[in-house]
């Protein structure tokens, strides 16, 4: 009875420590999108990079402004934040490592409004190429006109 426990045993163990082993191996990290007013922001995009593999996930903050990105494998990871109307904000040298998940807090500043306004004038060009006559009004002919309200 014994030798069938051990073998029982032996079964389970080797059956058991593959399943365990994956979950070692991962991390995960979390984290919210704020603006500068503390306000939560969803819809941001989110890109994780792992700098020693180069693999990338994707997602997005709720409308909470949380996101959340399990299974990934340990190393160090950038992470970069954009969303429409705000400068991306980018964060590096984040650490997974086995039992330490991270959490991120993601301060993101409006983006300068950039405005593009095009003028076109012309100057208006003097043709020289004319020699017509003008009237010139001399002094002694404005000061012989009656003027308005005077006694």
């Amino acid at each position: 009875m014994d030798l069938l426990r051990f073998v029982f045993f032996i079964v389970v163990l080797m059956l058991w420590v593959p399943a365990a082993a994956p979950q070692a191996r991962t991390g995960s990290l979390a984290g919210v999108v704020k603006d500068i007013s503390g306000g939560t922001l969803s819809g941001a995009a989110v890109v994780i990079r792992n700098t020693e593999t180069g693999v990338v996930r994707q997602t997005q903050s709720g409308a909470d402004g949380l996101y959340r990105a399990t299974a990934l494998a340990l190393g160090t990871y950038v992470v970069t934040v954009e969303r429409a109307s705000f400068r991306a904000h980018q964060v590096t040298g984040v650490r997974l490592s086995v039992e330490r998940d991270a959490w991120l807090e993601h301060m993101m500043e409006p983006a300068p409004r950039q405005e593009t306004a095009t003028v076109t004038a012309s100057a208006r060009q003097v043709d020289a190429s004319l020699s017509g006559l003008s009237n010139l009004i001399e002094g002694e002919t404005i000061r012989q006109q009656p003027l308005n309200g005077r006694d």
